[in-house]
């Protein structure tokens, strides 16, 4: 076990002191905190200050008075001259007259898109208001029996989605599919870097095939686990303090369970693309024994795009338990609420299972593969020779 331990913090060592890994998380950070942060910054170069809507007479005025608010201010005009003339300098955002005995809306770029409905509903409110009162209607009577009318709204079955921990969760397994897409590639690439330059055949001859295969697999995954913390941390403090999310018991489990969940994910494939870097000789052929892991990656990352489509798709839960897909999907399942606890438990003792298999089969694919040199070993061979 010390020896285990010794291989992997060997690796640790010698990745996160790589001019290249701390390029890539510094570049990485610096991407998701923009992430977090871009739609403030963005919002903050549109123009501020509140909308002014020009009228042009006091009965105008009043009509559209309960638009009034701290966003929008209602202003009083002379003619409907000046106040086309206001909207068309910009001076206001919106004008309201009454031309040929038609109500007339003048817009221009800085109009707000909800503006105009509501204006519009107000109008032929007050429209309907003035007839029903020609009508002899009593309109505050009409207006309390079409209030009293309106129904009792009761929720049943499940509740609605939060739509920001539904986006959340989506980052989440962008997140996942990110790491396990390079830290498993790493781990190929790693097997394969010292059985080319045939450092492995040094290192074996003083530890056992399982302890230098479970050293390198942790060490990496160590440092995997590191810069994925490290980006959690970026990306929420971004979000948190541009005020889209609140730093609260939510925002807390959903990245704990990120990075609890990369641990399983992560051994499954780190095995799987260890025993898959073992067969081959040279760097330039890990793309060839590693495509149908990173086809499961993929289609996995695919799944968790179609799922956001419609996050509460009854497919999205039960997909979510099957091993390997869980490692994407199941996360993004629980931070959107849709997965319950009965899916949650078998998802990850599925995925435990699985990953318990591929680490067997993983080892045993690279001890008997890892010294043997030249032509690319067949699948068939690796699981049947002889140590």
């Amino acid at each position: 076990m010390n020896t285990t331990f010794l291989i992997a913090g060997r690796e640790i060592s010698t990745r996160i002191r790589s001019k290249s890994f701390l390029i890539t998380t510094l570049v990485m950070v610096l991407i998701f905190a923009a992430a977090g942060l871009a739609p403030k910054l963005i919002s903050s170069l549109a123009p501020s200050g509140p909308e002014t809507l020009a009228v042009a007479s006091s009965e105008l005025e009043s009509a559209v008075a309960p638009l009034a608010s701290d966003d929008l201010s209602i202003t009083a005009l002379s003619s409907s001259q000046a106040v086309e003339d206001a909207v068309e300098s910009n001076a206001a955002s919106a004008g309201l007259v009454v031309e040929a005995g038609k109500t007339v809306l003048y817009t221009n770029r800085d109009t707000s898109s909800e503006l105009v409905p509501q204006i519009t509903a107000l109008i032929q409110s007050a429209a309907q208001t003035s007839a029903l009162e020609a009508a002899g209607v009593d309109v505050p009577e009409l207006n309390a029996t079409v209030a009293a009318a309106a129904p009792v709204v009761q929720l049943v079955g499940t509740a609605p989605v939060n739509t920001v921990l539904t986006i959340v969760s989506f980052f989440i397994s962008l997140l996942l599919f990110m790491q396990l897409l390079t830290y498993g590639g790493t781990v190929a690439q790693g097997v394969v870097e010292e059985k080319q330059s045939r450092v492995v055949e040094i290192l074996l001859s003083t530890v056992s095939s399982r302890q230098l295969l479970v050293g390198k697999v942790v060490g990496i995954g160590a440092v995997g686990l590191m810069q994925l913390a490290l980006l959690l941390v970026a990306g929420v403090a971004a979000a948190s303090t541009a005020g889209y999310i609140a730093f609260d018991g939510d925002i807390l489990r959903i990245a704990a369970l990120c990075v609890a969940w990369f641990i399983p994910g992560y051994l499954f494939y780190a095995f799987a693309y260890a025993g898959a870097g073992a067969v081959v000789s040279r760097v330039e052929e890990i793309g060839q024994s590693t495509t149908v892991l990173t086809m499961f990656i993929m289609i996995s990352y695919f799944a968790a795009v179609f799922g956001m489509q419609d996050i509460t798709a009854a497919w999205i839960p039960i997909v979510s338990m099957i091993p390997p897909f869980s490692a994407i999907l199941m996360p993004m399942a629980i931070a959107a609420g849709v997965a319950t606890s009965w899916q949650i438990v078998m998802s990850l003792v599925l995925l435990v299972l699985a990953t318990i298999g591929m680490s067997l089969l993983g080892a045993r694919i690279y001890e008997r593969s890892i010294l043997r040199m030249g032509s690319r070993v067949r699948w068939r061979e690796a699981l049947s020779a002889r140590s």
